[in-house]
């Protein structure tokens, strides 16, 4: 079960890919309750379970590409700033 997350969890963290010899950076991964309040789908009162349902639609419509980890989805956050300048040009 999903509960609503009260402030952003990442609020604190530092999110800057640290070097690591022979391997490229890569972008944050966030868990799907992160990548939906990311997104604010979890705004104007609705619950996480919700926002979550929200963000799936999207990997359904192939609008947004999860990376499967552990058999759970995660989001980067070069994947969610992707789809929202995406969506951004669209609407413009």
């Amino acid at each position: 079960m999903t509960t609503k997350i009260d402030r952003w969890p990442l609020d604190n963290a530092d999110l800057a890919p640290r070097p690591t010899p022979g391997w490229s950076s890569a972008s944050p991964l966030l868990t799907a309750d992160e990548a939906a309040c990311y997104l604010r789908f979890d705004a104007e009162g609705r619950d996480m379970e919700q926002a979550v349902r929200s963000l799936n639609r999207l990997v359904e419509r192939k609008l947004l590409r999860p990376c499967p980890l552990g058999g759970r989805n995660r989001y980067s956050i070069r994947e969610l700033n992707r789809f929202i300048d995406e969506q951004t040009e669209g609407a413009a």
